[in-house]
């Protein structure tokens, strides 16, 4: 006490703390997949003058040709590998998609056409096996053909 008043002695001492973690490597490997598509259309098309519009729209089947999952390899003498986590679920043998296409096509001359052709693909389920967790989900694609066609 310091004149009547409790006051506290603190002793310390400087004490290293190491990390045992000198470092964390994260690889990331490129997945190859490749699959049979077989698609089936159906559409509608009306010409006006040197315009042809068109709708169509249909089913596709896909099944996994082969795969390429490279593992994971990792070497160093100095490091204890303490795990190695394959994050991605394996993929579907198979499945279906919904298709459907709007497109227009303008004839510039008897041997050129320009066309234009917004699509949609709605996968009917997931890419992913249907047991592993969290791939529900299912996916659908969006995109844009357009170029010239010619007539020979």
């Amino acid at each position: 006490t310091i004149g009547g008043i409790i006051t506290p002695i603190y002793t310390s001492n400087t004490i290293n703390v190491y990390d045992t973690l000198k470092s964390t490597t994260i690889v990331q490997k490129s997945h190859v997949y490749n699959y049979l598509q077989i698609p089936f259309w159906m559409g509608y098309s009306h010409s006006v003058d040197r315009v042809k519009y068109f709708i169509k729209g249909g089913i596709a089947y896909n099944y996994l040709l082969n795969k390429n999952d490279p593992e994971i390899i990792y070497s160093d003498e100095n490091a204890n590998i303490l795990d190695v986590s394959k994050k991605t679920p394996d993929r579907a043998k198979n499945n279906f998609n919904f298709l459907l296409a709007v497109g227009v096509d303008y004839k510039i001359s008897n041997a050129v056409t320009f066309s234009i052709e917004p699509t949609v693909r709605i996968y009917t389920s997931s890419l992913y096996d249907r047991n592993a967790p969290g791939t529900k989900r299912s996916p659908y694609a969006i995109g844009l053909k357009y170029g010239l066609i010619l007539t020979l």
